[in-house]
């Protein structure tokens, strides 16, 4: 009988391992996945920058032409309208660069909430066996005192 109970034990905890490795590497997955999100990210928010940095020389550009030559305003005119376009242009990959943004925020709140169920159901689990543990240990303590009182 303390040889099957120290099997069952055994099985337990080896079961308990591989769940908490499982667990584990979970987790490593989750944090790798939003690591290569922000990566993504980043990059575009820098090729966002890169284009913004063109408008901005673009209108400097211009901006000097038209104060060194009047008699071609008409076709500045036709430049501004052209940077304007660019302006709105960036602003619409600005805001597409926004909606990424939040939607890596949300997929990292995801992770975050599922790392505490997890980690509830790990505790949850870490007790159970502490209990069933507790009574195994109650049982045999009882079976080794048991023939101490009798004699």
């Amino acid at each position: 009988m303390d040889s099957e109970l120290k099997a069952y034990l055994d099985r337990l905890e080896c079961h308990m391992d591989s769940r908490f490795e499982e667990s584990q590497t979970q987790l490593a997955e989750f944090r790798h996945e939003v690591e290569q999100r922000f990566d993504r990210v980043e990059d575009q928010v820098g090729r966002v920058e890169d284009q913004v940095g063109r408008v901005e020389d673009r209108v400097g550009r211009v901006e000097d032409r038209v104060g060194r030559v009047e008699d071609r305003v008409g076709r500045v005119e036709d430049r501004v309208g052209r940077v304007e376009d660019q302006v709105r242009q960036t602003h619409i990959v600005v805001e597409d660069v926004r909606g990424l943004v939040q939607a890596v925020a949300e997929g990292v709140v995801a992770v975050r909430e599922r790392q505490q169920r997890n980690t509830v159901e790990l505790k949850d689990e870490v007790k159970e066996v502490r209990d069933l543990l507790t009574a195994s240990y109650r049982h045999l303590d009882r079976r080794l005192t048991a023939p101490e009182g009798r004699t």
